[in-house]
Parts: structure tokens; C-alpha cells; sequence
């Protein structure tokens, strides 16, 4: 191969590992929670990664569901065998987060 062919190969190569590597960075994993697993508790989700002390926590009240109604939870970070997750809770405005959470209690 020519010296240019091989610069242009190379430049393409990285501007494909380059864009997908942004692609994999901006992507998040959505998941959905096993039959039997539950959130009860989670903190307000901020996305400049501010951590509110703020809880919402299921059952506070008597005749209230004691579980969260979650939906669209998608993956943030993982740690091990635990991961941070972000998701809605029905009939609530804003995103919601639970640190830690364990892996083995979503299917993704």
C-alpha cells in the first residue's frame, strides 16, 4: 500500500472508533426490574451529578402501595455486581435515582 492509503485507513479507523466510543458513552442501558424485585426508596436524580438527601419512600402512609412505581429505568453506572439507576415513578414529575442498586434484580 501507498503511504496516503495507509494515513487515509488509519484516520477513517479512528474516526469510527472515536465516534463509537462516544456513541457507548451517551447511550444508556435500559432495563426493566425481575418479577419479584421492588424499589421502595430512591433520591431525586440530577444530571450534573448532584446527590439530593431527598427521599421518596413507598408506603409512608397507611393504605399507600409499598413499592415504587417505576418505569423507563435505564442504567447509569455499574460497579461490580451493583449499578446506579435512573428512572420515572408514575404520577410523579422529575427522574429519580438508587445508588448500588444490585444487577441480579434487572433483566437488560
Amino acid at each position: 500500500m501507498k503511504i496516503n492509503q495507509v494515513k487515509t485507513i488509519s484516520v477513517i479507523a479512528a474516526v469510527l472508533i472515536l465516534a463509537l466510543s462516544f456513541a457507548g458513552c451517551s447511550l444508556k442501558k435500559r432495563a426493566t426490574l425481575k418479577p419479584g424485585h421492588y424499589i421502595t426508596q430512591a433520591h431525586h436524580y440530577y444530571p450534573d451529578g448532584t446527590r439530593c438527601h431527598c427521599l421518596v419512600i413507598a408506603g409512608m402512609n397507611p393504605g399507600d402501595d409499598p413499592y415504587l412505581d417505576v418505569k423507563n429505568i435505564r442504567i447509569e453506572r455499574i460497579n461490580g455486581d451493583t449499578c446506579d439507576i435512573v428512572f420515572e415513578i408514575s404520577g410523579m414529575d422529575g427522574l429519580y435515582t438508587v445508588f448500588d442498586y444490585p444487577l441480579s434484580n434487572l433483566d437488560y
